[in-house]
Parts: structure tokens; sequence; C-alpha cells
């Protein structure tokens, strides 16, 4: 097929290699290449189809034509021209989405993820911005993920091990990071799996070891001062569209790649490494006007009614601790309360976030092997999360946080055929 005759809109998700009959839980894929294989036609027939959160199909058939989802339902004819695999006995929910994940950068830190979870001020120094950006090396805002980072095969694997088709990619250096990239983890190149190759400006409450700013009072300034220097770069730049015989202002990339923040067509996406920080995030997000959701760190349980009061959504891991070794009685000595409080209470965060009204999505961020992701989410379930609730908080809402409910989250007629079974 000719580049020219290929349809307009190709997702990156289809169909898995693997028979069906060998699958506990199966990511279909599909290349986004030109040689693709054929046919390009499948239906799903007999399956358990839960199409969204609380909605389900005992016995139906999901028709995919393209890569797109045509049909889905109870009593659908399959197309003649269609691959049939047999669904008996198997359950088919919308890809699961991961709204931060942290991959590895060209010329960045590599290895474990940073941001949420990570210690205060535990973090690499960052190199200058180069070229006509910010002076300050950890105002990156105008570095764009999509052109500078990618999941390593390990990671893509993982990833898609857990059920995860697609994924929000942020940047994981500096304080203002830049603009994260929303992808489909199908095979191939990046081209063919983007879905935003811009998403939200990634901002995080991070102190640095080696330079300014060393602390988070420090941080939060480099914050609050970066919005300021926004806002007035955009007026200064009004000016002189009106009156140019006036002085030309410096151009500054960090602040112009701002611009759709302050303007609200950007939402501000704020790393928070414990509660306190959460609160703070919501504090600059209201004095700067700008549109935000927060990554936290699994403790908002400490803080949730103030939390939930904010209005802000939240990006909420569930890397819960393990059960401390107390077996030893040196090593009991050495177990802190708080670390006794955070195993003890951690897996009901995602219950307290929903009974105090916060919305929130689920993320697999910080945990050492993402395919441990099930196996915690059916411990925050076990404390009082419906088995509805954690679905919709890694189908529904955040496709909704990342403005792609209409490709992604569900399965219905017009989606992009992203399956998790």
């Amino acid at each position: 097929m000719s580049p020219a005759s290929r349809p307009r809109l190709r997702p990156p998700l289809g169909l898995a290699r693997a028979a069906l009959s060998t699958l506990v839980l199966a990511m279909f894929v599909v290349a986004s290449s030109a040689h693709a294989a054929t046919p390009r036609v499948h239906a799903i027939t007999n399956a358990r189809i839960v199409t969204a959160p609380g909605q389900v199909i005992e016995h139906g058939t999901v028709v995919m034509r393209d890569g797109i989802i045509v049909a889905v339902g109870a009593n659908i004819a399959v197309p003649a021209d269609a691959r049939i695999w047999k669904g008996d006995s198997l359950t088919i929910y919308a890809g699961l989405i991961d709204a931060f994940v942290l991959p590895a950068e060209v010329g960045g830190a590599g290895g474990a993820s940073r941001g949420a979870g990570r210690r205060p001020g535990v973090t690499e120094p960052t190199e200058p911005s180069r070229g006509a950006a910010a002076a300050l090396g950890v105002v990156r805002s105008e570095y764009r993920v999509i052109e500078n980072a990618s999941l390593s095969a390990d990671q893509l694997s993982s990833l898609r091990g857990a059920g995860f088709t697609a994924a929000q990619l942020a940047p994981r250096q500096g304080i203002l990071r830049g603009t994260s990239a929303v992808v489909g983890l199908g095979d191939g190149p990046l081209n063919g799996n983007t879905y935003k190759p811009d998403g939200a400006q990634v901002i995080a409450l991070e102190p640095q070891v080696n330079g300014y700013p060393g602390s988070l009072m420090g941080a939060i300034a480099v914050i609050r001062q970066s919005l300021i220097d926004a806002k007035w770069y955009r007026d200064v730049n009004v000016a002189y569209a009106k009156a140019p015989s006036a002085e030309r202002p410096e151009t500054n990339l960090s602040w112009a790649a701002l611009q759709p923040v302050i303007a609200g067509q950007q939402s501000a996406l704020f790393v928070a490494d414990e509660m306190l920080e959460v609160l703070r995030a919501a504090a600059i997000a209201k004095e700067a006007g700008v549109t935000a959701q927060i990554v936290g760190n699994g403790d908002e349980y400490k803080r949730v009614k103030a939390i939930a009061a904010a209005g802000i959504p939240l990006i909420v891991p569930v890397n819960f601790l393990e059960a401390p070794d107390v077996s030893n009685e040196d090593n009991a000595l050495e177990v802190t309360t708080e670390e006794l409080r955070q195993w003890q209470e951690a897996p009901g965060n995602p219950a307290a976030l929903r009974r105090a009204g916060a919305t929130f999505a689920l993320s697999a961020n910080g945990l050492k092997d993402v395919k441990a992701f099930r196996g915690s989410v059916g411990k925050a379930i076990a404390r009082g999360l419906s088995e509805s609730e954690a679905l919709a908080a890694v189908t529904t809402t955040p496709a909704r946080l990342l403005g792609l409910s209409d490709r992604l989250g569900t399965l219905a007629p017009g989606k992009v055929a992203n399956l998790t079974i």
C-alpha cells in the first residue's frame, strides 16, 4: 500500500500475534507500517465484554477494522472478511492507560524512575538550558519529551504485560521539566503511535542537590517566578506587536513554551513527593490561575479532605510498601512509626480519596516491577475501592484527564481498538 493510499487515521493498536487461547492477559497490537499483516478486519466472539466501568455484556462480539472498533454488542453480525477469534472464557476491557510514565531520556538520567516516590532532595543536577532559553538550568519548559525520550524495550514489555495500551510520557529532569506526550504502546516508532505530541507542562516541586534551588522553598519560588515571567513575556510581546518601533523584547523559548499553560490551553502537571506538596501545588495553580493535575505519592489519606476540597485531579501511584521485616529484634527497632503507618494505610488511599470525592487515576509509577500493578490494585480493592471504580481509574478517568475520551477509555464504535483481555 502506498503512503498516499493509507487511511488518514491509523491507530497504533489492533491484534496480538499469540493464540488467544493461551492468553490470560492480552494486548492486541498491530504495526502501524504500510506492511502490516492482512486481514485488517478482526472479530472477537462470545467474550465477556466490559464496555465501560459497570457496563458488561456477558456474551458479546467486538469487531475491529483498521485498528478502529466498528461494532460491539451481544448480537453483532460478523463481517464476511473478518478474521474470527474465539473469545470463550475471556473478558475484554478497554486498554488500560497510565497517565504518568517516566521514560529514559536522550542525554538524561536513565534507570530508576524519579519524581513521585523519590526521597526529598535526591536528584542529579541538570544541565543549563541552551540557546535562547531561561538562564536557570532547572527551567526547561521548552523541552519536549516526544523529541527526546522513548520507552526501552523492557519498559514497554512490562507496561504491556500489565495491560497498559497507552501512556503519558513525562520528562524527568529539572523543575519546569517541559511537555509530556501521550503515546500508544504498540510496536514500531512513535511516528505511528503518538496520540498527543504535546500533553501537559510538567512541573516538579523538587529541590536540587548541587546548585540552586537547594530547598523546597526555592523550588516553589522558581515555579511561581517562571509563571509570572511567562505572563510578562506575553504582555510585552503583545505591546511590541502593537508598536514595532519600540525596543524589541528578548526571545525566551522557556517562557514562550509556557504560553499555552497561562492561556488555559494546556494543563500543568505538578509532581509532588508527599501530601503537603500536593496542597502546595494546588495553591500555586490557584494563584497562577492555571489548569492543573497533580501526581501524588500515595499518602494523600493524611490530608484527604483538604486535598479533595482543592478540586484538582490526581494521578496516584499504587507502589505500596511491603510488610516491614520485624522478625529480628534489631531490625524491628529500625522500623519507624511512619513506615508502619504507610504500610498499613497506603492501600486504603484510593478508597479514601473516592470517599472524599476526589478525582484520581491510578499509575504504576514507582513500582519496581510494573507487572505487580494488578496485584497492587487488588490490594486497593480489598481496602474499599470497588472494582468499577478501580477500572475507571485506569480507563475512563485517565482518558478524560489526557483529553482523549473520544478515542480511548471505553469500548464503543469509533474508538481506537485498544483492548486488554
